[in-house]
């Protein structure tokens, strides 16, 4: 194990395309257990336990190096800046030959946070976003921003309601106004500003924290620290592999489980969450480039592959296994296939039965008992089976052939089936059209939001494009006009029946696609024509109702409405 090394790896990884691959990682443990009496903030003992936690899950795997700070200390915000900036320095880049030394970062934060900060020893707040930009050299090395996985897993629900305790940022009377001003104003910018002024689509990050509904609850402190550390632990102990999106599944599992036992509301959620992050694969077997630094290293024989496994072969394996998904999603379809013909089979039975029994005629009867006669007993399976044509089919379908029929010429007899066939074909098509069973089944339901029902430049749809057992497919429409420029911005989203598994969706803006990937984001953000666009995926879990909001430059869309139509609708 690497945890107690103080010095980095020799090895140096190129990131000059997407690191897929997490077999070289650098953990940072961050924690932060007595504050100032002063700022009011109860200090946390259990942050020794998320520390030590975490020690022992990524200490099981040989592929991480494990730093961690000293959690007794009082940690000022520069303080803990110089932390952040000593340990990019010291451990992660080499700025003389500019080599990163790692193919992955993993930051853990305990203690108490807001939103979108963690809250040091003195009351000041210093941003996950700011922590972020330390790693990504202020967002100007495009290796660091879009090739090195970037995970910050933050465990800040400590029992602290910073909502309604205002924080003391100092004991003296002699701070001005203005300094305390200065500081809050650096964390009121989010991270899509600074992305849009940087020019930057993708980061390839993920922001994790942990949210509670009661913020001065200390009930769930720790939780994520220790499910999320025993996930890790089962996976490296047992040297299996596993993808960060297996991952947030199975703490959302945990975590809605341990939330059961409590009134209290508690769950996971994403600041900042990169699609293509999801697919970064974390390995417990020993790379082969950290076993390159052996005095006389030769490639391992077939047998002890097992050992240790290079990038290539991680793809091979990968590539193994979507082919096996593959088989699988065919080999359910045929099933799935067969299930509903047996079906329509089944109801073909009984509504033959049913017609029969209701007013027959004097010629229905006589045709009774010349089927009886020719393919046995009424209702049998015989009416089935004796018919080579369609044997899967209704009886009732079918104009048997009378003995009449059978002494007719073969022209006769031609035309006479084909004449049946049609007859046949025509009553699957127009009469009995349910016993057909649709996979999907289409639906063309528009709701308009009525606000807009006076203009054509503002709208909001929503469009139900299918249903099926597991999902509903809808499309969601924005129309709006902003500097004498009209816009729409439309939405297609999978709702499955369980929303926390990954779903497809796709932004289309101006009728241009935008993307089109499968993910568990609940929050997209982009920069079209000067504007940011955001959409936020909103799940009621009491109404089982998903619900979608559009911001037009941090603004929302109805908002931007109401000025609209203060500047361009008159009243008489």
């Amino acid at each position: 194990k690497r945890t107690t090394s103080n010095e980095p790896l020799t090895t140096t990884m190129s990131c000059t395309k997407k690191e897929k691959t997490a077999n070289n990682c650098l953990v940072i443990c961050v924690g932060i257990a007595k504050y100032e009496k002063y700022t009011k903030m109860p200090d946390i003992n259990d942050v020794k336990d998320d520390i030590s936690s975490y020690k022992s899950a990524f200490g099981a795997n040989p592929n991480c190096e494990v730093h961690c700070n000293d959690f007794d200390k009082k940690w000022t915000e520069k303080s803990l800046l110089k932390y952040f900036e000593n340990a990019f320095n010291q451990y992660l880049f080499d700025s003389s030959t500019g080599n990163i030394k790692y193919n992955s970062l993993i930051i853990t934060l305990s203690g108490h946070c807001t939103e979108t900060a963690i809250l040091c020893s003195n009351g000041q707040q210093l941003s996950f976003t700011k922590i972020l930009s330390i790693f990504t050299q202020q967002w100007e090395n495009p290796n660091l921003i879009a090739n090195l996985p970037k995970f910050i897993f933050v465990d800040g629900q400590r029992g602290f309601d910073y909502l309604s305790n205002p924080i003391n940022l100092s004991n003296s009377s002699s701070s001005s106004e203005d300094e305390k001003n200065n500081d809050q104003s650096l964390y009121e910018r989010d991270l899509a500003e600074i992305l849009m002024e940087k020019n930057i689509m993708d980061t390839y990050s993920c922001i994790m924290c942990s949210v509670s509904g009661v913020l001065d609850s200390t009930a769930y402190s720790g939780q994520l620290s220790w499910n999320l550390s025993q996930i890790l632990k089962g996976v490296f102990e047992k040297q299996t592999d596993i993808i960060f999106y297996d991952i947030v599944n199975k703490l959302r599992q945990r975590i809605n489980k341990a939330s059961d036992y409590s009134d209290y509301q508690f769950s996971i959620d994403f600041i900042e969450h990169d699609m293509d992050i999801d697919d970064v694969i974390y390995t417990s077997k020993q790379s082969m480039q950290l076993k390159a630094a052996s005095p006389s290293p030769q490639p391992p024989p077939p047998s002890l592959m097992s050992v240790g496994m290079d990038e290539a072969q991680l793809k091979k394996l990968v590539k193994q296994r979507k082919k096996e998904k593959k088989k699988e999603k065919k080999e359910q379809k045929k099933l799935n296939k067969t299930g509903r013909f047996k079906r329509s089979r089944s109801l073909g039975h009984l509504m033959g039965n049913m017609d029969n029994k209701k007013g027959k005629d004097k010629k229905s009867k006589k045709r009774d008992k010349q089927k009886s006669n020719l393919f046995g007993t009424k209702g049998s399976d015989n009416d089935f089976g004796n018919n080579k044509k369609s044997p899967l089919s209704p009886k009732r379908f079918f104009k048997h052939r009378t003995q009449s029929l059978v002494k007719s010429s073969s022209l006769r007899k031609s035309k006479s089936l084909n004449s049946r066939k049609h007859q046949h074909e025509n009553q699957l098509n127009d009469k009995h059209s349910a016993l057909a069973f649709p996979e999907n089944e289409e639906i063309n339901d528009i709701v308009r939001d009525p606000i807009f029902k006076d203009t054509i430049e503002w709208d909001k749809s929503t469009e139900i494009l299918s249903k099926s057992k597991d999902k509903t497919r809808v499309k969601i429409q924005w129309l709006f006009k902003l500097k004498k420029k009209s816009h729409s911005v439309t939405f297609n989203h999978s709702q499955k029946t369980n929303p926390y598994i990954k779903a497809k969706r796709v932004l289309s803006i101006n009728g241009k696609q935008i993307w089109s990937q499968k993910s568990t984001a609940t929050q997209f953000t982009e920069l079209y024509d000067g504007n940011k666009i955001t959409i936020s995926i909103e799940y009621d879990d009491d109404q089982k109702q998903f619900s979608y909001v559009l911001k037009i430059n941090n603004k929302l869309h109805t908002e931007h409405f109401n000025d609209w139509q203060r500047q361009n609708m008159f009243v008489e």
